[in-house]
């Protein structure tokens, strides 16, 4: 997603990312809302979910090093 946006602009097309901005927006607002307004909260989960999204793509098992230090929740 991420690097379909930035291909799409470095290509001229400043319309293809604006939906999945305000997707992305709408998705933290939900969350944000959910956490009871708490920035840091939200910025934390909102970080574990892209960090844990990155390291399953890559195919990391779950008992591999880079996992340590993540919520066990």
């Amino acid at each position: 997603m991420c690097v379909a946006v930035s291909a799409a602009e470095a290509a001229g097309d400043a319309e293809f990312g604006r939906p999945i901005r305000a997707g992305w927006e709408e998705l933290r607002d939900h969350v944000h809302a959910a956490l009871g307004g708490d920035a840091k909260a939200s910025s934390r989960f909102m970080g574990h979910g892209m960090l844990i999204n990155a390291l399953v793509s890559l195919g990391f098992p779950t008992d591999h090093r880079v996992w340590d230090g993540l919520p066990q929740e």
